[in-house]
């Protein structure tokens, strides 16, 4: 109860400072016209901060989760296991959640066992980078079980139990509950459509390009409302289903059944839509939207800006070394051993002979490194780098499995991004308008502006930024 109550109590204080600094984010993105030092360091540095906190939740509640753990016997634990397994990917109720995110790729996985591994492995790769709460978190420790729990120990909660209840249930003087949901809400408002114009303005897309795209977004999104509305009656609608599923837990799958026999034909006509955006853009726009990761800050490569789509852009790695030389001899194996546990949270994890081959290159490039004089550096730091350089094996999974979605005619990328998401139409609008009055708004190539310290590390977002070459 502690801990929630002081997250709780942390976040309130720092989302008012993340929403000012997110909207004036958005503002300066929206322009096009490179993004000041101060403005991402400060956006940056927020967002790290609360993804920072929630880190240090999740590792105390999984320290509690532990010791609960040892007091549970090994059938109360399967029983917790069984509740705990995700369904399996044929499950009828699992599907629609899935056709209610306007998403096919459960109906097709679950008769195709190849991509249905390959998205099992992205999940565990997600999980071993950013362990989340398990069962015994979740419900045991949950607020709502407090009551039960003292009932059940035959004891009543203490005072400072019930005034974490109260918290967590109608918030504080200083931040009620519902002013934290709003805030919450507004994030994930800003957060969507900065995601979006960084991607429109990494694509710099040309007057035509931005109608065209626009006109199949609204066609895209008017066929998936009205599917949900003949699917699922007048109370239809995406957040209406979504509602309705999760709520009513006692739905028998039959009822699903419309909706889920429906689904293809609709995603079928989404997926000829995609391919309409996919025939007005440069291959260079392709690349950037297959490699694209949604992030907030995303990096500039500015020693090399046309590299767009290129796995092997090792700026990156150039940086790693600039520090690694410096550290002392005695400090290099621990900083390394950082370095590697950053890339496993990025990139996904090693096993033990890959991590340990991993080490000593990362090692002894990094003392080669030091070896030299600065000029010696700067003459070969281009070449250490692209010899350190690790390979993304998540986003090269990602897209294995995207592509053979896309080979049975699943909406991709381009459907998720520029067609179906909820900030693209208005979006697209604005810069539609700018594009028509260049006085108000001149794009420029955002790999002229600073460099920004990314928020993963190096490997999200738009690889490099770069100009496009027009067809």
């Amino acid at each position: 109860m502690r801990l929630r109550v002081d997250q709780y109590q942390k976040m309130a204080e720092l989302m008012p400072r993340m929403i000012e600094a997110f909207r004036a984010f958005r503002d300066e993105d929206e322009k096009d016209q490179g993004l000041s030092k101060e403005l991402e360091q400060r956006t940056g540095g927020l967002n790290h901060q609360a993804k920072e906190l929630q880190e240090a939740f999740i590792r105390d509640m999984l320290e509690l989760e532990g010791q609960v753990k040892v007091l549970l016997t090994e059938a109360q634990l399967a029983a917790l296991g069984r509740a705990a397994a995700p369904a399996p990917h044929g499950d009828p109720k699992a599907l629609a959640r899935g056709v209610a995110q306007g998403r096919i790729e459960p109906l097709v996985m679950a008769r195709d066992p190849a991509l249905a591994e390959m998205a099992d492995q992205l999940r565990r790769f997600e999980a071993s980078a950013h362990p989340q709460l398990g069962v015994i978190g979740m419900q045991l420790l949950h607020p709502q079980a407090a009551n039960e729990l003292y009932c059940l120990a035959g004891s009543k909660p203490g005072k400072d139990v019930l005034e974490g209840m109260k918290v967590l249930e109608q918030g504080t003087y200083e931040c009620p509950h519902t002013q934290y949901e709003a805030n919450e809400k507004a994030l994930a408002e800003l957060r969507g459509e900065i995601n979006i114009w960084n991607l429109v303005n990494g694509l710099h897309l040309m007057s035509k390009q931005v109608d065209s795209v626009r006109q199949c977004a609204q066609a895209a999104q008017a066929l998936r409302e009205g599917f949900f509305r003949e699917a699922w009656g007048p109370q239809g609608g995406e957040r209406g289903l979504l509602a309705r599923l999760v709520n009513r837990s006692t739905e028998e799958p039959g009822r699903f059944a419309g909706a889920l026999a429906a689904a293809p034909a609709v995603m079928g006509d989404i997926y000829q839509i995609e391919r309409k955006v996919r025939a007005v853009l440069t291959d260079t726009q392709q690349q950037v939207i297959r490699d694209y990761k949604p992030c907030l800050v995303p990096p500039k490569n500015l020693r090399d800006p046309v590299r767009i789509g290129q796995a092997n852009d090792a700026s990156a790695s150039a940086r790693q070394l600039e520090r690694l030389r410096k550290v002392p001899p005695g400090r290099l194996e621990e900083a390394a051993e950082r370095a590697l546990a950053a890339e496993q949270e990025h990139l996904g994890p090693y096993k033990p002979d890959e991590l340990a081959a991993r080490r000593k290159l990362l090692v002894e490039t990094a003392r080669a490194s030091a070896a030299m004089s600065d000029t010696e550096f700067e003459i070969h730091k281009d070449e250490l780098a692209e010899k350190i350089q690790p390979g993304d094996r998540k986003q090269e999974l990602q897209h294995q499995l995207n592509d053979g979605l896309a080979a049975r005619g699943v909406p991709g990328k381009i459907a998720r991004f520029l067609l179906l998401d909820e900030h693209v139409i208005p979006v697209l609008a604005r810069r539609a308008g700018q594009l028509a009055n260049p006085v108000a708004a001149r794009p420029q190539v955002a790999a002229n502006g600073p460099a920004a310290e990314n928020c993963d590390g190096g490997k999200c977002a738009l690889p490099g930024r770069a100009s496009i070459k027009r067809k």
